[in-house]
């Protein structure tokens, strides 16, 4: 996750497999209120993952043990 100056966060998912899929849902809450917002993540296939690829540690280890 990365918040930037401006109060903008991301999620970034560098590596993803298919149990990763599903419904994903973010609520912040401040002084202000809260708010929420959802999304639904769909992995299609995969690439292949060479030396040149980051992968987690805890990734790779569920990659490994498929």
């Amino acid at each position: 996750m990365n918040i930037t100056r401006e109060g903008v966060c991301t999620l970034t998912i560098r590596v993803t497999l298919p149990e990763d899929a599903g419904h994903y849902t973010c609520c912040a809450t401040n002084i202000g209120g809260r708010d929420t917002c959802s999304a639904e993540l769909y992995v299609e296939g995969a690439k292949a993952v060479d030396e040149t690829s980051y992968v987690a540690p805890d990734a790779l280890r569920r990659m490994l043990h498929r």
